[in-house]
Parts: structure tokens; sequence; C-alpha cells
């Protein structure tokens, strides 16, 4: 049985979609924080008018300096309505947007810095693939270490589910005899 107090909320349309995205949450009352992950593929889903949200995407360690970042997002971005430009980024530990390499499947492609138009559901039902390198000498600590998406939603109303993988692509194993 799906549960929500809507009390307080202005339009309730828009605060709950009644939908059941099995979502997890973890906590401790003392010592490390658990970890809550995805192995392969994370639904986000995204429901507010005129907003900014941010979601923590990959955890990029030291040593993985010199890589790359493959993001790979489905159906992003299906904003309805508004004038304005709706976007999203992917930010580094620090929240800088870095550099970065992306193509879609219909055909679009771009580079330089990862901010990525979505307007006027043009990503509607298609793959992006971004790829990220993270500098030969980058470091981080702590949470330094976690890479964000940010989506940028000018005006309108985002209803929109995406499904998103990220990895890091590095050097094979070799197998010698």
């Amino acid at each position: 049985m799906n549960e929500h107090d809507d009390t307080g909320e202005a339009d309730v349309r828009y605060s709950w979609q009644g939908e059941n995205h099995y979502v997890l949450r973890a906590s401790t009352s003392s010592g490390d924080q658990p970890s809550v992950y995805a192995v392969g593929d994370m639904l986000i889903r995204g429901a507010r008018d005129a907003s900014q949200t941010e979601f923590y995407l990959a955890r990029v360690e030291e040593h993985y300096a010199g890589k790359k970042l493959v993001i790979e997002l489905w159906d992003v971005g299906d904003v309805s309505g508004g004038a304005g430009t709706d976007n999203f980024s992917i930010l580094d530990g620090n929240g800088a947007v870095p550099d970065c390499d992306w193509s879609a499947t219909n055909g679009n492609s771009g580079s330089g810095a990862c901010t990525i138009v979505v307007s006027n559901k043009v990503y509607n039902n298609e793959l992006i693939t971004i790829t990220v390198e993270a500098p030969d000498d980058y470091t981080c600590t702590g949470d330094e270490c976690w890479w964000k998406l940010r989506y940028d939603y000018a005006d309108g109303y985002v209803k929109d589910t995406t499904t998103w993988t990220a990895y890091l692509a590095g050097n094979p194993l070799k197998l010698i005899e």
C-alpha cells in the first residue's frame, strides 16, 4: 500500500507521483555511514516544476587518475513547456564542470564543458554516452571523490524517469599462460 502525507503541498500533482521506484536509504547512529549504490543501472525519477537538482553519480578515487569515466544516460530531459534552456551537467568532486566528449543515438554530439542542453524532449527515448577523463594529476579525499550529475530545468515541468550507468574504463587484465 502506498502512503504519502500531502499536508502543506501547494499542488499534490507535483509533489508525489504515487510510484514505487524502490528508493533506499541507509544510516547508522555511529561510525561510518553505509553506502547504497546500484549494481549496473540506476533509475532516477524527476517530477518538479523549474528546479535544479544534484545526484551522486560515481565515486572517482585518486587511483583512477588518467582514466575515463563513462556515463550512459537513457531518456534524459523530458521537459514540457517553458521557453528557457534546460540542461544537465557533470560535476567533478570540487563542483566544477569538466570537459567531456559525448554522443547520442539521435546523431547529436559535442565536446568541451560537460553541460548538455536537453530542452524540448530532444533526447526522449535516446541514449547519451559521455566520456570524461580524470586528469593525470587528479587527487581527492573524502566527499571530494564523489562526482555528480546536476539537472537545471529553467522552467516548465519535468516528468522524467532516466536510467543511467557510470563506470571507469581502465586497463584490462591480461591473462598469460
